[in-house]
């Protein structure tokens, strides 16, 4: 079969990475491509935004199957442009695409439907936003309402980085038009993990968890990005959450999307926060995450050694976190490791995996390897740390 891609950026770089993969696939394009994604497609000189030229080069090239990675087409009604000529393609449709597209309409679902989310308000005007910061519990979030390669989030500390802040969004318009409306929001603490999902409109099936790095600065300081670097699965994502997420976020969002006439076919990206009062819905992000979609790709796909990537990271910070509460080891609480505790680790930890009869037991290289990348991303530190 014969696959369009439409976009430039790194999520479409690994959805072209992924798709080469299939013995199904006999051609790969990509509209508008990029040099990376080259390796994989042969790139068309066609912007994302250019509906009809794309619908017409799929019909010109036989194309079997349309994916659609860009926030900006998808929230543009390209599937409906698709749809209407009898193409097939992945991704929802324009009215659908707004549960990313405006984060105002988010939250208002999550709260007409009772999905856990924090609390919040939202504001037409500059004038009326700094009213209501005047009397607002700090630290709180602005969120410029709809599109901004997710960078527009602002985590605002007191009322001077709130009033700018509302300035950078609406006044100024940092981000475009996307901060012709602003939310306001709670500040949540926990742990934000990030699961994404195939819907169908009436069924959701979740990927693997994962965990990025948001913040611009060292020590998780400055700006909100996009992401910047990540890995998977999430250590705090346990079957208890899973459990929760899955009766009360995952499926009432298709259930709530479809009972307003939006039935959402696609990926739903669902951003969380685990609070002490349980996950909450941070956001429904893009529908493919450029870092996030390539290491779930790779989590749930690839083999180390005859272990797959998710089994073997999960057994390998279980037998971790095992390890520091038997034995107490005051190195993995100082950020001044030494690689050679990984090596005693990684022994440790591969013994350990000894009594697991249920998954094939990896060599001494391969739990090295994961105990080495876990320990850089900080997820053991942060895991074992009182």
């Amino acid at each position: 079969m014969k696959v369009l891609i439409v976009g430039s950026g790194g999520r479409e770089h690994a959805i072209a990475w992924k798709v080469a993969q299939s013995p199904k696939v006999d051609k790969i394009y990509c509209a508008p491509g990029n040099a990376g994604i080259a390796e994989y497609a042969e790139c068309v000189p066609i912007t994302a935004m250019e509906f009809d030229k794309l619908a017409a080069f799929a019909k010109e090239n036989s194309v079997d199957l349309t994916i659609v990675g860009m926030d900006d087409p998808l929230v543009g009604g390209i599937v409906d442009t698709f749809e209407a000529q009898g193409l097939r393609v992945f991704g929802p449709r324009k009215n659908a695409a707004i549960l990313e597209g405006s984060k105002a309409f988010s939250k208002d679902l999550m709260k007409k439907y009772q999905i856990p989310t924090a609390a919040y308000e939202t504001f037409d005007s500059a004038e009326a936003a700094l009213a209501y910061l005047e009397n607002a519990d700090f630290p709180i979030v602005l969120k410029a309402d709809g599109l901004a390669l997710g960078k527009g989030v602002l985590i605002c500390q007191n009322l001077d980085e709130a009033k700018e802040g509302v300035k950078e969004i609406m006044t100024d318009k940092k981000f475009g038009s996307a901060g012709n409306r602003l939310v306001i929001e709670e500040f949540m603490t926990g742990r934000e993990v990030s699961v994404l999902s195939f819907v169908d409109g009436k069924t959701i099936k979740t990927m693997t968890s994962a965990q990025d790095h948001k913040r611009a600065g060292d020590g998780d300081t400055g700006l909100n990005t996009g992401g910047m670097g990540t890995f998977s699965p999430s250590p705090f994502y346990t079957d208890e959450v899973d459990d929760f997420c899955k009766k009360y976020i995952y499926q009432a969002t298709v259930d709530a999307m479809a009972k307003e006439g939006r039935e959402f076919k696609g990926i739903i990206f669902f951003g969380l926060m685990l609070t002490e009062k349980g996950p909450r819905v941070l956001e429904y992000n893009r529908p493919y995450c450029m870092g996030r979609l390539a290491t779930v790709a790779q989590a749930m796909g690839e083999k180390c050694d005859n272990l797959s990537v998710d089994q073997a990271s999960k057994k390998a910070i279980e037998a971790v976190r095992r390890l520091c509460d038997d034995v107490k080891i005051p190195k993995l609480c100082d950020t001044k490791f030494r690689m050679e505790d990984i090596d005693v680790l990684a022994e440790h930890a591969l013994e350990d995996t000894a009594t697991q009869t249920n998954i094939v037991r990896p060599t001494l290289d391969d739990v090295k390897t994961i105990l080495a990348k876990t320990y850089y991303e900080g997820i053991v530190l942060k895991t074992v740390q009182k």
